[in-house]
């Protein structure tokens, strides 16, 4: 195009071509004279408007042609959400350790603020395990940016799709609105990317990097092969993701003072993970103490390298056999069968003054105690008549037959009750879904646990059977200690993983219950029958849960990370994507082109109409070639 300057200029310097034509006289044309009289056919090149609009017109025009582009930030709509990743990969750091990766994911986000026009409204949501709004919908850049600078990695396993979920439900009905998603890629989850209902940009950030973790850790009490005593023994499984071997010491040390119980040094082969077994000598002065497991030296994501545990209680089971006169010998010889069991057999009155331990199992023989009871689980065996723990205690019915029994519940199985004779029962009226053993008319054996203990219930005296001379009572009560003896060296329900919440039991009489987090710093919980919930726990470490009451204590409960997904910086899944998702890389501008050759087409369309404008104007106001000559005077002949 813009070879047309030439023609148009030579069309500027070539004389035209004139046409003989005879007329009565030249004087009229003196003016052109010289022009008349030239021996070249190029004149000179004068600077003229038109020529210069022409020239203009046509560069403009050619530009446009090239499709002349500049680029700017992909946030259009006048609603944009930012989701950003939180968890605990977003606290790997850089190859120096001054930088993670959250730091330069709000760097990021204080980038696209800052291109956002001025009346966008802009939704922060936080990408944990759980999502969280940060800051709602608002035009105002430096509160959106406060709320930026409060977010922190947490120890946790982010949940990428909910959080999308939650932006697009915040959108819902914006046509022009869109998400940003900022995130390592390193997903424990992967997020359904191909159904987005709104467009979506995923800002991925940090390199592949090597990094080896505690994935798995389990602490027991057992009897020493060699000592025959008990013995601290801990199970670590850790897992290297990188291309080379690793060596590292693996050790397991006390967390009160630090002292070191037990250490291994061990080369960490990439891909399998390699279980390590540390042991100590166990002190009853240790139980419910916590304890630290940890990988030296410490690499880009440390809070994968430390995990924690807590001391359980020996294998002895404390039981305490009480009732209101002479108990049954018959329970007590069920009881003592079981040699990891501390049998303390003692009347009802006694044991309303005895301190028990909070996970014993009380044997409650001819009464039934109080929901405020002290100790864990409670067997209550021939209660009289009335309401107990739920249940309706009938008044007793001669030689109950047993129909059936619940082979399901752990406390009845490997054993039959076939051909076992009751001379005289109290049927239990329960749910039907917590009687354990049935006759035609009511139940025997009931469930009446609550939350915090489990609690059975047996409608006769086991003296008047012949249950206590087969072999299913024996197995009955061994089920029932070993039962309260896993709730006693568990007291936390559920499963202790970082972004959960978690349930505590505790004993019903305990008051002033107060938590605390790994740091020190006071969590604000909630309690009930028994159960202590505290929130969302967002760091490893201990979590101390104190009370006071009949029996103070404190409970140490362990919580961990444990996530090969969120551990393995090695590789970063590929994302399967729909036709509405872009995915940029960090080094790679969020941008788009935006075309500038209308605006250039628009400007010659002007300039042309302006040339046109001046040379309409200049033949309208009659233009002359040079002066014009003055009138011949006129003779008289």
């Amino acid at each position: 195009m813009l070879g047309l300057l030439a023609p148009l200029i030579a069309l500027y310097v070539l004389k035209v071509r004139r046409r003989p034509v005879r007329v009565a006289s030249t004087w009229l044309w003196a003016s052109a004279e010289r022009d008349l009289l030239a021996k070249s056919p190029w004149k000179k090149l004068l600077a003229r408007l038109s020529l210069l609009l022409q020239i203009v017109a046509i560069a403009l025009i050619a530009f446009s042609l090239a499709r002349p582009a500049t680029t700017t930030l992909e946030l259009p709509g006048s609603r944009v959400a930012i989701v950003i990743d939180v968890s605990a990969s977003m606290s790997a750091t850089d190859a120096e350790g001054n930088v993670d990766r959250l730091a330069r994911a709000r760097s990021i986000a204080a980038e696209l603020l800052s291109s956002l026009p001025p009346r966008t409204e802009v939704l922060v949501i936080e990408a944990g395990r759980e999502p969280r709004i940060a800051s709602p919908l608002d035009r105002d850049k430096q509160r959106v940016v406060a709320a930026l600078a409060t977010l922190s990695a947490l120890d946790v396993e982010g949940d990428i799709d909910s959080a999308l979920a939650l932006a697009v439900d915040q959108l819902r009905g914006v046509d022009d609105a869109r998400v940003i998603l900022i995130s390592d890629g390193q997903w424990a989850r992967p997020a359904a990317l191909q159904q987005m209902a709104l467009p979506l940009t995923i800002r991925l950030l940090g390199g592949v990097i090597e990094n080896s973790a505690i994935v798995r850790s389990d602490l027991r009490i057992g009897n020493g092969s060699v000592t025959h005593r008990e013995e601290l023994q801990a199970f670590v499984v850790i897992q290297h993701f990188g291309a080379v071997a690793k060596d590292a010491f693996v050790t397991m040390r006390r967390e009160a003072g630090g002292e070191v119980l037990d250490s291994r040094r061990l080369s960490i082969e990439p891909g399998p993970a390699v279980p390590v077994l540390l042991t100590a000598e166990a002190r009853a002065a240790d139980y419910g103490k916590g304890i630290v497991f940890e990988i030296a030296p410490h690499d880009q994501l440390p809070v994968d390298d430390i995990a924690f545990a807590t001391i359980p209680r020996g294998p002895k089971l404390p039981v305490v056999l009480s009732a209101l006169a002479q108990p049954s010998a018959w329970l007590e010889r069920g009881l003592r069968a079981d040699s990891d069991v501390e049998l303390a057999v003692v009347a009802r009155d006694a044991l309303l003054e005895k301190t028990v331990d909070p996970g014993a199992l009380i044997v409650a023989d001819g009464y039934c105690p109080g929901a405020d009871a002290s100790g864990g689980d409670l067997l209550i065996v021939r209660p009289p008549a009335g309401r107990c723990f739920g249940a309706v205690v009938g008044e007793p019915v001669e030689r109950p037959a047993i129909t059936s029994w619940d082979q399901s519940d752990p406390r009845l199985r490997f054993l039959t009750l076939d051909g076992v004779s009751i001379a005289k029962a109290s049927l239990l009226g329960v749910d039907e879904n917590a009687a354990l053993v049935r006759t035609r008319d009511g139940s025997l054996v009931a469930d009446a646990s609550t939350g915090s203990r489990t609690v059975t219930i047996v409608g006769f005296d086991v003296g008047e059977s012949d249950w206590p001379l087969k072999a299913s009572f024996v197995l009955f009560m061994r089920n029932i200690t070993e039962l309260a003896r896993s709730h006693r060296l568990s007291s936390v329900i559920g499963d202790a993983r970082t972004g959960g919440a978690l349930r505590v039991a505790v004993p019903l009489t305990a008051r002033d219950v107060t938590a605390t987090g790994p740091g020190g710093d006071v969590i604000d919980v909630s309690s009930a029958d028994g159960i202590v919930v505290l929130p969302a726990t967002n760091r490893v470490g201990h979590y101390r849960v104190r009370y006071g009451g009949d029996t103070p204590n404190e409970i140490v409960v362990p919580v961990n990370l444990a996530s090969a997904a969120e551990s393995n910086l090695a590789s970063r899944a590929e994302l399967d994507v729909g036709a509405s998702v872009a995915v940029r890389e960090e080094g790679e501008p969020v941008r788009r082109p935006r075309e500038l050759g209308w605006l250039l087409a628009l400007a010659a369309l002007i300039v042309l109409l302006v040339e046109v404008t001046h040379h309409t104007r200049r033949r309208a106001t009659g233009g002359s070639l040079g002066a014009v000559p003055p009138a011949p005077e006129r003779r008289r002949s």
